[in-house]
């Protein structure tokens, strides 16, 4: 995977998708980019359609909202290609659905979709609800629906952490500490 930076991303120009509707295709160095997000938690999986994360704090998906800002400030520059008509970026706010809402990210299952362990080898899937996971995601394209727009993510495998719970007394004693041995920071 390539690092990439959203300003550096390619917009097609809309094309009409197997559903009948219309697909702005984003690529960049010529394929669909994909990134890997770290520790986000699995709050709901649908194992035919999608999966929703979520992350403690929103600066952990903060990437998501320089994409909804590039993705909106090319439909004002492609209004009338994508719109069939010229928009005002007040109307290209009110359409666009944002990619995070109420930190949580939502995003299809690939179907390709693996799933890995701590140890990098491929698993059967398994409850991960409530799990901390590392993902990796495809960035689909832009989806059109009537009054609405946005942009459509894809997983494309899952690394599932393992839990670790503290107990109410975790240190391991050691009897023959003497503290006298202890020196200053």
């Amino acid at each position: 995977m390539k690092r990439f930076d959203v300003n550096d991303l390619v917009f097609s120009k809309p094309k009409k998708n197997i559903l009948g509707g219309q697909t702005v295709v984003i690529k960049f160095d010529k394929q669909k980019p994909t990134l890997t997000l770290k520790k986000l938690s699995c709050v709901k999986i649908n194992l035919q359609n999608s999966i929703t994360y979520t992350s403690e704090t929103h600066d952990d998906l903060s990437f998501f909202d320089q994409m909804d800002k590039v993705t909106m400030n090319m439909a004002f520059a492609h209004a009338f290609e994508w719109f069939g008509k010229d928009v005002s970026i007040d109307t290209i706010k009110s359409l666009f659905v944002p990619s995070v809402r109420e930190h949580e990210l939502k995003t299809k299952l690939s179907s390709e979709l693996e799933f890995f362990n701590i140890c990098n080898h491929k698993i059967d899937f398994h409850e991960i609800i409530s799990r901390n996971i590392d993902v990796v995601i495809e960035i689909a394209g832009v989806y059109f629906i009537p009054g609405k727009f946005g942009i459509a993510y894809k997983t494309k495998q899952i690394k599932i952490l393992p839990k670790y719970n503290l107990f109410s007394y975790s240190f391991i004693d050691d009897n023959d500490s003497d503290f006298s041995d202890a020196e200053p920071n």
